[in-house]
Parts: structure tokens; C-alpha cells; sequence
């Protein structure tokens, strides 16, 4: 009986005239026509089965790029972190201009953090951290500013050296060919 009535309400909704609009999200309303508007939060009317509304979370989001290693101008290997904070103003154009918004961002962040480290030594990375994130978050702006989105925030969260360890190559290659450190063949 509850998946009955849970089919019969889902039925019912599906041709609801009425879409509420949650505080703190938009609705983009998506029209037979094509066209594409924004619903700002509160009942709205629209014509079911013609015409879809989807709500989109506006608030201030934030979303961690990751672990990246980099290699400054002078040669130095790092790894850095990058968090992005951001809120959508308009989520018809974000939603007409993105998919997979989040993923697309991170990817741009990467994009200018590799090629600022590039052109930046290490001693002015250790010396001016705030600076990256400054330049990071201004191109960000620049390249996703139309599109609906205010970047807030841009902060580097982990900035270091990357400590490599190698072995030797002989001492490799002779393990794996079942030979001790000394050259000498092992077991049989």
C-alpha cells in the first residue's frame, strides 16, 4: 500500500503547477521554447510536462582542488592545496554555461596555479603566499565572472617542498633480478 500511494503522490506532483523556490537557492526554469530564465526564491507557476524547474544551492560553497605538485622557476618541486570559495548569482547563466560546474573550477584553479608557480622562485612563493592565492583568485574571476559565479575566496592551504627519495639504479635493477647489494647472485 505505501509504494501505491508513494506512485500516487509522486503522479500528482509531477503535474503540480505550483514550484516552491527555497530560501537561499534559485530555481531555473527551463521553457518549451528554449529559453532559460531565473526563479528567485518563492511559489512560482509554470506548465508541467512543458516546461521543468530546477533549484540550484546559491549559498557560499566551498570546494577543496586538491594535492598538486608544481615545480617553481628556479627548478624547485612543491605541492600545494587550493580551497575556492564561492556563491552562484545567477544559476540560469551558470547552468546554461557549466556542466559539472565544481569539477570545471577546480580544474581552472589548477590551471593558473601551475602556470603562476612556473613563473614564480621558490623564496618569492614562502615570501608572499597570499599574493598566489590573490593572482589565483583574480583570474579565476576573469574567467568565470560572466557565467553567474562570484569567487569569494582563494586560499592556499599547504605550500611545501617535495622530498624525493630515489634508489639507486643498480641497486634496483640487481633486486629485482634476485642479485644482493653487492652484485653476488642469492639463493638457488
Amino acid at each position: 500500500m505505501g509504494d501505491f500511494l508513494r506512485l500516487l503522490f509522486d503522479y500528482i506532483h509531477s503535474w503540480w503547477p505550483i514550484r516552491l523556490i527555497d530560501a537561499g537557492c534559485q530555481g531555473v526554469l527551463y521553457r518549451h521554447d528554449g529559453t532559460v530564465r531565473c526563479l528567485q526564491p518563492g511559489w512560482h507557476w509554470f506548465w508541467p510536462k512543458l516546461w521543468r524547474v530546477e533549484e540550484v544551492n546559491c549559498q557560499t560553497q566551498n570546494t577543496d582542488a586538491g594535492l598538486q605538485s608544481l615545480t617553481t622557476a628556479d627548478g624547485v618541486e612543491i605541492t600545494l592545496s587550493l580551497n575556492i570559495t564561492y556563491s552562484i548569482d545567477d544559476a540560469a547563466v551558470l547552468w546554461t554555461a557549466y556542466n559539472h560546474f565544481d569539477s570545471t573550477l577546480i580544474n581552472i584553479a589548477r590551471g593558473h596555479a601551475a602556470e603562476i608557480v612556473a613563473e614564480t622562485a621558490w623564496a618569492d612563493l614562502l615570501s608572499d603566499p597570499a599574493g598566489v592565492s590573490t593572482e589565483i583568485q583574480e583570474a579565476l574571476m576573469e574567467d568565470v565572472g560572466p557565467s553567474g559565479v562570484l569567487i569569494e575566496d582563494v586560499t592556499m592551504d599547504q605550500l611545501s617542498k617535495v622530498k624525493t627519495f630515489r634508489l639507486l639504479q643498480t641497486q634496483s635493477i640487481g633486486l629485482a633480478l634476485g642479485r644482493s647489494s653487492t652484485g653476488r647472485a642469492t639463493g638457488c
